[in-house]
């Protein structure tokens, strides 16, 4: 896909359970969803891979 600089709007995170989703929502309305194992003992872990994952789909890396 590709990776035109168009800001992202919305942020969403559905955390726990056995999968944790990100999704990210562009101002034009295209949006990625990435996914990670949780991780109850730091979810923040699986909200940082599902990020990394989502934001994979638009050719873009966290630093």
């Amino acid at each position: 896909m590709a990776t035109e600089n168009s800001s992202v709007q919305v942020l969403g995170i559905d955390a726990g359970g056995t999968m944790t989703d990100t999704f990210f929502v562009r101002a034009d309305g295209r949006f990625v969803v990435g996914k990670a194992q949780s991780n109850p003992a730091d979810e923040s872990l699986a909200i940082y891979n599902s990020s990394v994952d989502a934001l994979a789909h638009w050719g873009r890396k966290v630093d």
